[in-house]
């Protein structure tokens, strides 16, 4: 469950919480964060997005080994019927 919410960006959110906040605040925090990205520079990829990334190459692959797995007890189980092993 943990791949799945860090490959959508949300595990942080999981861990930390959310602030709700209606007040100026709030638009100030989103102007300095939208600041501070822009000058990280364009084209490279954030922490957040390379987490993201990672976790959905993680999702992937553990649903690959689920289905390889379940595809090989199957056809064990095929053989096992067709007294073929």
């Amino acid at each position: 469950m943990k791949s799945i919410f860090k490959s959508h960006g949300l595990w942080e959110l999981v861990e930390k919480g959310i602030e709700c906040s209606y007040s100026k605040g709030a638009g100030e925090y989103d102007a300095k964060k939208k600041e501070k990205e822009e000058s990280s520079g364009a084209g490279k990829m954030t922490l957040t997005e390379l987490l993201m990334k990672n976790a959905k190459a993680l999702g992937l692959i553990k649903e690959q080994c689920l289905m390889r797995s379940s595809l090989e007890s199957l056809i064990k189980k095929l053989l096992r019927e067709l007294g073929i092993s």
